[in-house]
C-alpha cells in the first residue's frame, strides 16, 4: 500500500519529466530541420531577411531546448530524491 501511494505521489513528477523530454525532442527536431535549411546555399539567395529570421529562430530554439532539458533534469532529480525517502 505504501509503495502504491509513493508511486502515485511521484506521478506528477514523472509527467513533468515526460513533457519536458518530449518538448526537448520536438524542439531539437525543429532545430535540425532548420539547420538543414540553413545549410542549403540556395535557401536564402533572395536576400538577407529570411536568413536573419532563420538565425533568430535558431537562437530561440537553442534557448528553448536548454530550458526544456533543464526542466527535464530537475524533474528527474526530484523523482530520484523523492524515491529515496
Amino acid at each position: 500500500r505504501e509503495a502504491a501511494e509513493r508511486r502515485a505521489a511521484l506521478e506528477p513528477l514523472r509527467r513533468r519529466a515526460r513533457r519536458a523530454e518530449e518538448t526537448a525532442h520536438r524542439l531539437a527536431a525543429e532545430q535540425q530541420a532548420l539547420d538543414r535549411r540553413l545549410a542549403a546555399p540556395e535557401a536564402f539567395a533572395g536576400g538577407s531577411g529570411p536568413l536573419v529570421e532563420a538565425m533568430r529562430r535558431r537562437a530561440e530554439l537553442a534557448r528553448l531546448i536548454a530550458e526544456a532539458e533543464a526542466e527535464w533534469l530537475a524533474a528527474e532529480e526530484a523523482i530520484e530524491d523523492a524515491a529515496r525517502l
